[in-house]
């Protein structure tokens, strides 16, 4: 889990000023009920196919740390290396949104 960050405090996007690591994926991490367990960070190379690729890395930790977690609830998004917001990747990674 090289370039991986976990924040287990509960808050949202304000973790991005604790990480200089941009561009990145986060994945929020919540259970069924929506309580937060976590948000994950980690670097990707700056395109789509690359958030995608970190998208699917992410999760597959996140079910190894949290098997309670709930795919659909744990949103993910992609950051810019400036640290805006840039996509918004759906949980089985085939719709991606750029905001």
């Amino acid at each position: 889990m090289e370039n991986t960050t976990l924040f287990l405090d509960n808050i949202n996007n304000s973790c991005l000023h604790k990480t200089n690591s941009f561009p990145c994926v986060i994945r929020h991490i919540v259970d069924y009920d929506g309580r937060l367990f976590g948000i994950v960070t980690r670097k990707f190379n700056g395109s789509k196919e690359d958030a995608v690729r970190v998208a699917k890395e992410i999760t597959l930790s996140m079910f190894k740390v949290y098997p309670n977690a709930s795919n659909i609830q744990s949103k993910i998004q992609a950051y810019t290396k400036k640290g805006k917001c840039w996509l918004e990747i759906s949980p089985n990674f085939y719709i991606i949104y750029e905001i």
